[in-house]
């Protein structure tokens, strides 16, 4: 096995497989027992590592739990190793299976070989030793604050022997003369530790030996500045010795150098670039140079876009097709934006004034002097600036030209609207060719192609993210023997996929850190900050959000919560898809989650989703009850205080609403029911099922009514579960197309002697679509019905025939269109009276009410199936005496002008007029399927009586 702390805390079998860890103590569990491996740990010591100074009372069961289940999750081989003694508990470890002790062993081979004076031995050493290295070590681990304390020590001082065997690295390929390619390393690095004499010294010693000696000078001075101002002392010894060596003299008296050339910083452009034609060509149109050049505005292109999107190598590919039309040379410069330690532009300045030949002692001291020197040298140059990753429009003004033969090109991950003049160019994700192609040229041609629907499902688990697909492709181009689909399988689990997304010094998490790590801010009294909403985000179900949802998600007000969102789009990690609709990415969605898991309790995130599933559950209450105001449904939970009522406008806004929030309704509902609301669970499918059937979205309902369903059973809810079975059983009718799960109600629950019911399942009949009608062409009224009804199969109607004639007249075979125009509200009305005739009649014929079996099911047929019965009981009465009984007065009459009422209802209005609102489309029930809602009365002997109400 292998045991990873330099970086998130990981575990792999012997197969390689990563194992997931479980809960944050049980992470915290084990990260305490790895760093003192093959030590007994103390009881006591697990406790205030878990819980602090104040561990509950149930904390030594609490221990024995998590130690359980840390063994399941190791699996056999590694729950063999978790061992218990008298001292408490011990992991054994060999010293090669975990990364921290396989890195110390390793520092300590490099320091020898660096004392014998061998540093070729010393770079293998140093780079196998930094390449353990895959983020800050316990990432993602939360240990109690006074345990946190006690460990730090520890992981100071494994950050401390990175720098030192960074620092060795260097040096030995500075003695293999490696000088010009260590440069922007070192420079890095010197910014990043200001105060870290090594670093400068080897920078001066690489600018030196490449021949800038100015900038070598300045190097030093900047340090000796530095640590004088700062701490009152002088350069150490070797900073003094290479600043000796750059100011000796050389041996010889080598010829005059010529002056400085044009500069040429660009980056080198990338063989695979892939995608992006449009916004490479308007990039080349905008940024391309004028004849001739003269007075006028400088073009300046702005491209924002998030964390690995390709911004950087968009730029550089724009700048290197355009840099002939810039003959006096191109600057480039990383502005480490999202660093913690940006670059400072009066440091970038005076470095761009000795790339365009200033001498030293000519470079002024402020940066309001060094900008006007910078925009004077270019006045007369065609010169193109290219700035990479910059945090905002502060660091970008005092860098730009100011003439326009000159054009510069700004990237950044947040978009920069002050940047006055500049054209704004968002990118988004690749297309899915795109994707495909920038993988298979990474990954190798022959294995994409080999393998097509694994390759497919590693570009959809990227989610067209290029640094994404780059990782992945890179990973399976160094495995040979891997196939694509041992990598899509790997990225197909949420929880690893951000690990597998990672190779060498590329990580998408890491990418996304940089991001994240700009919200770190506390949360004002207003409310959460940006961090926390986006932590939650990733808790929200369905794959978009819109701003209501998003206010319940925080708790917060709707402008605070607008604020928030907006925030979240300006720094690329939130995407606004319309007004007041927001969606983040796969991956970030991903990360954000995570990020919830690891920084968020486990209550906290609970009431989060709590939160949204009820708002979902009264926003769909509110619109149900506008589309379908007669219907009857399951008694509503009390009022929520923090419920924002839509107020919608009519039939028309609301199926809008309910159009927009389908797919989130369903997340929804899955998400009630993993997190424990199931009284909103299966609230959810009981109000939605009229909506979802109107619109035909029956796989839909399905998944709502089966996770409904699931809820009510987890919560012993027997009212609840009556009411999932009925809605599924209508799912799962014949001719739905809808088949899985169909036993349930067939052989299983719904008939307990498996004998199948003529027609739909709950026993009510259903004459199926017509095979060869299109859904296209069926759609009536103006959009509110769904596709396929436009044209019912009624009884006793002919069919179409392509010629436009109509078949011979034949029962149960023929469609008939639903009426268009004007005429409709007649036909609905006309219906509706009959309706209310045929119930009175029905009323004054005393029928019996009707039960359903013992076993629950409800009876096949209704009111009409009930009128035929008492029609055929009269008319099959037993003879007595010799003679036929009379029938009783009015009776048949009756029930037949019942029987005709209740059958006009089921037929629908006559043809050649569309239904322009399903509210009035016979009186909000479907032609020919019997009751328009579920059977929520059933015998008392099955549950108990469920209360109704309206939506």
């Amino acid at each position: 096995m292998r045991f990873g702390l330099l970086g998130a805390l990981t575990v792999h079998d012997p197969a390689g497989r990563e194992l997931p860890l479980g809960a944050p103590k049980n992470r915290a569990l084990l990260a305490v027992l790895l760093l003192r491996a093959n030590h007994a740990v103390s009881l006591d010591t697990v406790k205030s590592a878990l819980w602090g100074d104040h561990p509950p009372a149930s904390a030594t069961a609490s221990v024995h739990n998590h130690v359980t289940r840390l063994r399941r999750a190791l699996g056999d081989e590694g729950a063999a190793r978790l061992r218990a003694d008298q001292r408490g508990y011990r992991i054994e470890a060999d010293e090669q299976e975990v990364d921290a002790l396989v890195f110390t062993g390793l520092v300590r081979a490099a320091d020898a070989a660096r004392r014998r004076g061998d540093w070729a031995a010393v770079g293998r050493r140093s780079r196998a030793a930094l390449a353990l290295w895959r983020g800050d070590p316990l990432t993602g681990v939360q240990l109690a604050e006074h345990a946190a304390a006690q460990v730090e020590p520890e992981l100071e001082q494994w950050r401390q022997s990175r720098l030192q065997v960074l620092e060795w690295r260097l040096e030995a390929e500075l003695r293999d003369g490696e000088h010009g390619a260590l440069v922007a390393e070192l420079t890095a690095l010197a910014a990043e530790h200001p105060l870290r004499e090594g670093f400068h010294r080897q920078l001066m010693l690489a600018l030196h030996r490449s021949g800038r000696q100015a900038e070598a000078l300045a190097v030093f001075q900047q340090l000796r500045k530095r640590l004088v101002t700062e701490l009152g002392v002088e350069p150490g010894v070797d900073a003094r010795a290479a600043h000796r060596e750059i100011l000796a003299p050389p041996e010889d008296d080598p010829a005059p150098a010529p002056g400085p050339g044009a500069p040429a910083q660009l980056p080198r452009d990338i063989l695979d670039f892939t995608g992006r034609s449009d916004q490479l060509d308007r990039l080349s149109a905008l940024l391309a140079p004028t004849e001739p050049p003269g007075p006028g505005v400088l073009r300046v292109a702005a491209v924002s876009g998030p964390g690995g999107i390709g911004k950087t190598t968009l730029a550089v590919r724009a700048a290197h097709r355009i840099a002939d039309g810039f003959p006096d040379g191109q600057l480039y410069v990383d502005l480490r934006g999202v660093h913690h330690s940006p670059a400072d532009p009066g440091e970038v300045l005076a470095g761009f004034l000795r790339e365009l030949g200033t001498p030293e002692h000519d470079i002024p001291a402020t940066e309001e002097a060094r900008a006007a020197r910078y925009r004077s040298l270019l006045a007369d140059l065609r010169v193109l600036v290219v700035l990479d990753n910059a945090r905002d429009t502060a660091q970008v003004a005092p860098l730009l030209p100011g003439s326009a033969g000159c054009a510069a090109l700004v990237t950044a991950r947040r978009r920069l609207p002050g940047l006055a003049g500049a054209v704004h160019l968002d990118l988004s994700t690749l297309g899915d060719r795109d994707a495909h192609e920038l993988f298979a040229a990474i990954a190798g041609p022959e294995r994409a192609a080999a393998e097509p629907e694994a390759t497919a499902e590693v570009v959809r688990h990227c989610a067209g993210l290029p640094l994404a697909l780059r990782i992945a492709a890179a990973r399976l181009a160094g495995r040979p023997s891997w196939q694509v689909a041992t990598l899509a399988d790997r990225l197909a689990d949420h929880s690893r996929r951000l690990d597998e997304l990672r190779v060498e010094d590329l990580a998408v998490r890491a990418s996304f850190l940089m991001s994240y790590a700009q919200l770190r801010a506390p949360d004002s009294p207003d409310g959460p900050g940006p961090a926390r909403a986006f932590r939650l985000l990733g808790l929200a179900p369905g794959v978009d959000i819109g701003l209501r949802a998003a206010a319940a998600l925080l708790g917060q007000p709707l402008d605070r919560t607008e604020q928030v969102l907006e925030h979240l789009v300006d720094v690329s990690l939130l995407d606004s898809t319309g007004p007041d609709r927001y969606r983040l990415h796969d991956l970030l969605r991903d990360f954000a989650a995570e990020r919830a898991e690891a920084e968020e309790g486990a209550d906290a995130g609970r009431d989060a989703v709590g939160r949204i599933v009820r708002w979902y559950l009264d926003s769909l209450v509110e619109a149900d009850a506008v589309i379908f105001p007669t219907l009857r449904r399951p008694e509503r939970l009390p009022e929520d205080p923090g419920y924002r009522p839509h107020g919608f406008a009519g039939v028309p806004d609301a199926l809008h609403w309910c159009d927009a929030e389908r797919v989130n309704l369903v997340g929804a509902t899955e998400a009630a029911a993993r997190h424990g609301f199931h009284h909103i669970a299966w609230r959810i499918p009981g109000h939605g099922w009229s909506y979802l059937t109107h619109r035909s979205h029956l796989q839909d309902w399905l998944t709502t009514s089966t996770a409904g369903l699931a809820a009510a059973r987890s919560a012993g809810d027997s009212a609840a579960e009556s009411l999932m079975l009925t809605i599924r059983g209508r799912g799962l009718r014949p001719g739905r197309g809808v088949a899985p799960g169909a036993g349930e109600l067939q052989g299983g629950a719904g008939d307990p002697a498996g004998r199948r019911r003529r027609g739909r399942p709950d026993g009510h009949h259903q004459q199926p679509r017509h095979p060869d009608a299109d859904p296209e062409t069926e759609r009536g009224g103006q959009g509110v019905l769904p596709a396929g009804a436009g044209t019912r199969r009624l009884p006793g109607h002919p069919e179409p025939r392509e010629d436009g004639a109509h078949q011979p007249r034949r029962r149960r075979t023929g469609t008939r269109p639903l009426p268009r125009g004007a005429a409709l509200p007649r036909r609905i009305g006309a219906a509706q009276r009959g309706t209310r005739r045929a119930r009175g009649q029905l009323r004054d014929l005393h029928l019996p009410r009707r039960h359903p079996p013992a076993d629950g099911q409800p009876r096949a047929g209704g009111a009409r199936a009930q009128v035929r019965h008492r029609q055929r009981r009269h008319h099959r009465r037993p003879v007595h005496r010799g003679r036929r009984p009379r029938l009783p007065d009015h009776r048949p009459a009756r029930a037949r002008a019942a029987g005709r009422g209740l059958g006009r209802l089921r037929r629908g209005p006559r043809r050649g007029r569309p239904a322009h609102r399903i509210p009035g489309r016979h009186g909000g029930r479907r032609p020919g399927r019997g009751r328009s809602g579920p059977a929520v009365g059933t015998a008392p002997c099955h549950r108990p009586a469920l209360t109704t109400g309206r939506a």
